[in-house]
């Protein structure tokens, strides 16, 4: 347990340190994994309400394709937008991740154990409405300031040690209170760069 959290630390860490020369690289459409919000842990529902006497949750889930389900995800870096100034939020992270910041302040870097799922939790929400507002988007940008400016973006790390890629990872929406419900939009661009040297800073 020990060892699992030094390890978990330290990918916190190589979040924190990656070299500001490194630059993405970009990809064929599809090719990596995505973050959303959904009103389902499952990652299927982009649609729903919240009331102010109907609290509701959501989720912020990390989800494989291509690469990532290949490889794996061990980290995720993001800053949650959308909530009402009259709302409060309520976020309560996976108990196997080791989070670094606010999600809701300016956004978070987290690391994890890698996931046999290709479908990952990484935050519930409690959303409490103390006024009706209509046609919300909950989206998940850039973690500001990023912690690499080459990075400015919602981000996933894999699990390929020592190499520890970075990917630049398209987003969903979740839509609240929508006129029409609206579907999940399968996200297509995306911009992976890779990590080169990391390993030389825990040496």
């Amino acid at each position: 347990m020990k060892s699992r959290t030094i390890i978990r630390c330290a990918h916190v860490a190589a979040l924190l340190l990656l070299a500001s020369a490194l630059t993405p690289v970009r990809a064929d459409p599809g090719e990596n994994g995505w973050l959303g919000v959904y009103f389902d842990a499952a990652g299927t529902q982009c649609s729903g309400t919240i009331l102010p006497d109907q609290p509701g949750t959501v989720y912020v889930v990390a989800q494989a394709n291509g690469v990532t389900a290949t490889e794996g995800f061990a980290g995720a870096e993001f800053r949650f937008t959308g909530i009402p100034e009259s709302w409060a939020t309520y976020p309560v992270a996976n108990p196997e991740i080791l989070a670094i910041g606010n999600p809701f302040g300016d956004g978070v870097a987290t690391a994890f154990p890698c996931p046999e799922s290709d479908t990952y939790v990484l935050y519930s929400v409690l959303v409490i409405a103390s006024a009706v507002e209509e046609d919300l988007q909950f989206e998940l940008r850039n973690r500001e300031p990023p912690t690499n400016p080459n990075f400015d973006c919602p981000l996933l790390m894999l699990c390929n040690n020592p190499i520890f890629t970075l990917i630049c990872v398209e987003t969903v929406p979740c839509f609240v209170n929508a006129a029409t419900a609206r579907k999940c939009e399968f996200p297509v661009a995306v911009s992976p760069s890779t990590w080169s040297g990391v390993k030389s800073l825990f040496r």
